[in-house]
């Protein structure tokens, strides 16, 4: 390492034995210095032991676009429709219903008497809304009985043999189910079928399985309370007795879909009853009826009207993807697990659709206004916790005008208050910022790649999130593993991984947020893919292949502390695809030795393809990860001042929990 910086330092060159050659082309400073093309000697990127690195190395996939502009239309088609290819409907969890509700029966109290006699039917308990269930690896066995000897439950999945978890894995917890019988008190004064069928309590009808098998759902009756582990008990009653009450709510993402689907219609049913029990117009106790899917008073009302009957209520609630091209609004609230995101969600209210509920939730919540023209129905989920109906929703931010980057005078009006044109290519660049870009050759295609679409400002309220920002498709696709095999996670999600700092998560696919979220990406996803296809035409399969060596070079790679870093620009052979590469290392005592390193870096990563590296400026970099800052300011004597807000820019792709600023002071 030392004999290649010397070499460096003193202007050598040399090429690497074996290895293609990698065209390399930089801008110098003064225009007597040409540009030039040569075999430079590697300076190794790699951190030594014991040194700290934060290297950003997720791999883009959104600069797979030609310089001269991409399909606009192909994106927000793809975009709009969410990008959901499956070839066949999979329910939302909670939703895969393996019974039929059987609505005719409900209100056929004969049959329904005669279903609770039938020695097949089966009961699942339920205690303060909690459901009573084993864990699924000791009833896996087969004949195992839960419980004590007077009251032997038996374990009743409703799924497919080997059915794993939303997330993956086998389920946690499978229900446990009792029969109609084992209910009875017994009684010496239960003399006859219809007196032991009346001490039973309210039976709640949840439907019929393929097997011809009823199933209902209940509160565990009183007398049956002390043969079962209190919903207080500690973790180490419940493990000694085989069974426990668990919340739907939280356990069902670790329950099979079938099973979490039954659970959910159980809890949302029997919580509805609780709160149900009186008429809520004279007071007077409420029966059931319709199988448990009405409730009625018990007595004529005093006025003498028909007695009215009232049904479980469903209280529908919007969540929503929003994006602004290849940017998606994520929020938190205080009281989730650090570092979970999640879409935006609300209530709707009384007088407005499903996508006004979007913008206004949208709006509250942010600050962020949504095109209501761009906002298409996606799926739903039921949420019965207890009383919700998810309705997801994909959205576009609604686009204002441009202003300048590096402009001093705020705003994309003019002092008459006359609206301009928005900005396009290095229009969007203004003051020492455009000067720099001329002066480094910043095309205006990269500008609109890198500055556009602007986001609109988040502006949280406290009241309703602890924090709301937009996420790049990359970074949130390497960040929660959804870019790919080939994509590489972000240095700073592996640093979290490890301790050093709050992991990033979403949703488990048991959420409809994770739905949306997924088929947002892939959207944008399906959308470059069009871009590319476009682009390459008849072109042959080796032209895909230096396409993809072009994506796998990470976009960012910088150090911590302050150090020198280069602005570069790397392309396909042809020229015709390009990506702006930000790289800095505090080792490096020249801005040449940045750009060396990183010629190495692209040789051994792509050494057949001939990819060309050129100089787009350079600067300085001050990066602190423990206070989530980066100034980026300077220039280099070399190089030339590099078009900083790009650079901030591109950082921002990759650190977006960062505070990034852009300056043209110092050096």
């Amino acid at each position: 390492m030392a004999t290649c910086r010397a070499a460096l330092a003193s202007g050598q060159r040399s090429a690497l034995a074996g290895v293609a050659p990698l065209a390399v082309q930089c801008r110098w400073r003064s225009a007597a210095q040409r540009p030039f093309t040569t075999r430079l000697c590697p300076l190794t990127p790699a951190a030594a032991p014991g040194e700290s690195r934060s290297a950003v190395d997720g791999s883009s996939i959104s600069t797979l676009v030609p310089d001269s502009a991409s399909a606009a239309a192909a994106a927000s088609t793809a975009s709009a429709a969410g990008g959901d290819t499956s070839p066949s409907y999979v329910p939302p969890h909670f939703s895969d219903l393996p019974l039929n509700r059987s609505g005719g029966l409900r209100s056929q109290e004969q049959q329904l008497q005669q279903l609770l006699s039938e020695p097949s039917t089966r009961v699942l308990l339920l205690h303060r809304g909690r459901l009573l269930v084993a864990p699924a690896a000791e009833a896996s066995s087969g004949g195992t009985s839960f419980g004590p000897p007077q009251l032997s439950l038996q374990a009743h999945s409703f799924a497919k043999h080997g059915a794993e978890a939303p997330d993956g894995g086998p389920p946690r917890w499978v229900p446990l189910a009792a029969s109609p019988q084992q209910l009875q008190p017994g009684t010496a004064g239960a003399s006859s079928a219809a007196e032991e069928a009346a001490a039973l309590p309210d039976l709640l009808f949840l439907g019929v399985e393929s097997s011809g098998a009823a199933v209902f759902a209940c509160q565990v009756p009183a007398h049956l309370l002390p043969l079962l582990p209190s919903t207080d008990s500690s973790p180490q009653e419940k493990a000694a007795c085989g069974l426990r009450f668990v919340d739907v709510r939280s356990e069902g993402q670790r329950m099979a879909g079938p099973d979490a689907a039954v659970a959910a219609l159980a809890a949302g049913l029997v919580q509805w009853h609780a709160s149900a029990a009186f008429c809520s117009r004279t007071g007077a106790p409420m029966r059931t009826t319709g199988g448990g899917h009405s409730r009625t008073p018990a007595a004529p009302a005093t006025d003498g009207r028909r007695p009215r009957s009232v049904y479980p209520r469903i209280d529908p609630a919007v969540i929503v993807a929003v994006g602004c091209g290849d940017w998606l609004l994520l929020g938190r609230k205080a009281s989730w697990a650090e570092g979970r995101y999640s879409c935006l969600a609300g209530f709707a209210e009384v007088g407005e659709t499903l996508e006004q509920a979007v913008a206004r939730e949208v709006m509250e919540e942010s600050g962020v206004p949504v095109d209501l023209a761009r906002t298409r129905y996606h799926s739903s989920q039921p949420w019965p916790f207890p009383s919700s109906l998810m309705i997801g929703f994909i959205a576009e931010a609604a686009q204002q005008g441009s202003a300048a980057a590096g402009s001093t005078s705020g705003g994309g009006n003019d002092a008459a208050g006359i609206s301009q044109p928005p900005a396009r290519g290095l229009q969007l660049l203004q003051g020492p910022a455009l000067s720099a870009a001329l002066d480094v050759g910043l095309k205006p295609a990269e500008a609109e790649r890198y500055l556009l679409p602007q986001l609109p400002a988040v502006q949280v309220d406290p009241a309703e999130l602890e924090d709301a920002r937009w996420f790049h498709a990359d970074w949130l696709a390497a960040a929660t593993g959804m870019g790919g095999q080939h994509a590489a996670a972000p240095a700073a999600v592996r640093a979290a991984s490890s301790g050093a700092d709050v992991p990033f998560r979403i949703p488990g696919r048991y959420a409809l947020a994770s739905r949306l979220i997924r088929s947002w990406l892939e959207g944008r996803r399906a959308a470059r893919a069009a871009d590319m296809a476009a682009e390459l035409g008849e072109q042959p399969a080796s032209a895909a292949a230096v396409l993809q060596a072009l994506a796998a070079i990470p976009d960012v790679d910088i150090d911590e502390g302050s150090f020198k870093y280069v602005l570069l620009r790397l392309s396909t052979p042809d020229g015709l695809h390009s990506k702006l590469l930000v790289r800095g290392d505090a080792r490096a005592a020249y801005h040449n030795h940045v750009l060396q390193a990183t010629a190495a870096e692209v040789r051994a990563a792509a050494p057949e393809v001939g990819l060309r590296l050129e100089t787009v400026g350079g600067g300085r970099i001050e990066h602190y990860p423990e206070q989530r800052a980066a100034a980026v300011y300077g220039y280099s004597a070399a190089f030339g001042q590099a078009p900083h807000h790009v650079t901030a820019a591109l950082l921002r792709r990759w650190l977006p929990f960062h505070e990034v600023t852009a300056s043209y002071d110092g050096y």
